[in-house]
């Protein structure tokens, strides 16, 4: 989270990314790495990161309104 709101999206990739290979079911971690790629430009990586999220913690609310806003 605070490498997202610092503006370094990159290194929140850096970051979860070992974090997310061990422990896939993460879903917060999942909805900040879709915040990341969301930052960089990256909408379809952003997307497929809040629906991880969302498959493990339906009803984390932040994804799902994010995802939202991907939807024609």
């Amino acid at each position: 989270v605070a490498y997202n709101r610092a503006g370094q999206p990159q290194r929140v990739l850096d970051l979860s990314a070992p974090l997310i290979a061990r422990t896939p079911g993460l879903a917060q971690v999942h909805e900040q790495r879709g915040i990341a790629y969301q930052a960089l430009g990256q909408p379809e990586q952003a997307a497929w990161e809040y629906r991880q999220a969302l498959f493990y913690a339906p009803g984390l609310v932040g994804a799902r309104e994010a995802l939202a806003r991907f939807s024609p």
